[in-house]
């Protein structure tokens, strides 16, 4: 049989479609059989269908990485201070780079490099309002979408 050759918001759609598919499997199979407590999925980097993944056009869509956090019934009662954090926290800047901190607090693994500021679990996460982006010349806050 021949691939089906997709192309832009085509593949798009595929792709996210896949993605789905397999995080439910995951997701299911470790509830069911692993005694899931969290889970974090995130995109390691983002597409413009236009300018696809690349320097040489931007736009804020390569940027916008999906990114979730599950944290299961039993952990919520065992850690009832990270949730709120967490909510608290959702809709401020972060970079998939900073996945360490907030995975180092969410598992209780902090380390002599962890830092809470950096940290989505924590009440002390703060992002400076003048993160950047694209070799450090655009700043994220003036993303349209961003939420100030």
């Amino acid at each position: 049989e021949i691939p089906l050759r997709l192309v832009g918001s085509e593949m798009c759609i595929r792709d996210r479609a896949y993605t789905d598919e397999m995080l439910h499997s995951i997701f299911t199979y470790a509830k069911e059989h692993l005694n899931l407590k969290t889970m974090i999925y995130f995109s390691d980097h983002a597409e413009d269908m236009v300018y696809y993944h690349g320097t040489s056009g931007f736009s804020y869509d390569m940027i916008r990485i999906p990114f979730w956090i599950y944290l299961s019934p039993d952990y919520r009662k065992i850690h009832p201070d990270i949730l709120p954090s967490l909510q608290s926290n959702k809709d401020k800047i972060f970079t998939n780079d900073l996945l360490f901190e907030t995975a180092s607090g969410i598992w209780q693994a902090k380390t002599n490099f962890y830092q809470d500021i950096y940290d989505l679990s924590s009440p002390s996460y703060v992002l400076d309002q003048e993160a950047v982006t694209m070799h450090g010349k655009l700043l994220i806050t003036d993303d349209p979408k961003f939420k100030k």
